[in-house]
């Protein structure tokens, strides 16, 4: 298999698009408040850019967390592709305007597209890893309630059986005695 080959493989069976759409979003928020970073340095980043270059930075690096969650673990692509819309979402009254509307719009995309995956159907000779029982589709197979599977059940147990004989009433000569007492 060539190198092509595996990375479509890899690629086709998760959320990708989604997943990179995500930390493009988390880079293009993380961008601004950076560049402050770079220029004056990690002392004076809270006193330069101020509270909404501080959620920039975790909501940035939050959405190219579950980004990356989409690649390497797209069971729970649920969960993480919802966070990524949340972020998007919550990125817009607190950083800059959502990036300047593309970052926010890069992860409702991203969010929305991870959401909507779902994995392509197993197709040719994989083994089934816990066979139900066989059923037939033939007509005396199955007869009834009391033939399920070649086996009765008790209902049809007891409908087979003879009935027996009706015990005789007895007096009621303890009831009296009883009574008297």
């Amino acid at each position: 298999m060539t190198i092509r080959a595996r990375w479509r493989a890899w690629r086709r069976s998760r959320p990708f698009w989604g997943g990179f759409l995500l930390v493009l979003s988390g880079l293009e928020l993380l961008a601004l408040p950076l560049t402050g970073v770079l220029v004056h340095g990690q002392i004076k980043l809270v006193i330069y850019i101020g509270i909404g270059g501080v959620f920039g930075v975790l909501i940035g690096a939050l959405l190219i967390v579950s980004g990356l969650a989409l690649w390497a673990n797209p069971t729970h692509r649920t969960f993480y592709s919802i966070a990524g819309l949340l972020l998007g979402i919550v990125s817009f009254p607190a950083s800059n305007l959502g990036g300047f509307f593309v970052g926010m719009l890069l992860a409702i995309i991203g969010g929305s597209l991870g959401f909507a995956w779902t994995p392509l159907p197993v197709t040719g000779t994989a083994v089934q890893a816990s066979p139900g029982p066989e059923v037939s589709t033939e007509p005396d197979a199955v007869s009834g309630p009391e033939n399920v599977a070649g086996l009765e059940t008790a209902a049809g147990a007891e409908a087979d059986a003879e009935p027996e004989p009706a015990a005789e009433e007895e007096p009621a000569a303890e009831t009296e005695s009883a009574a008297e007492a």
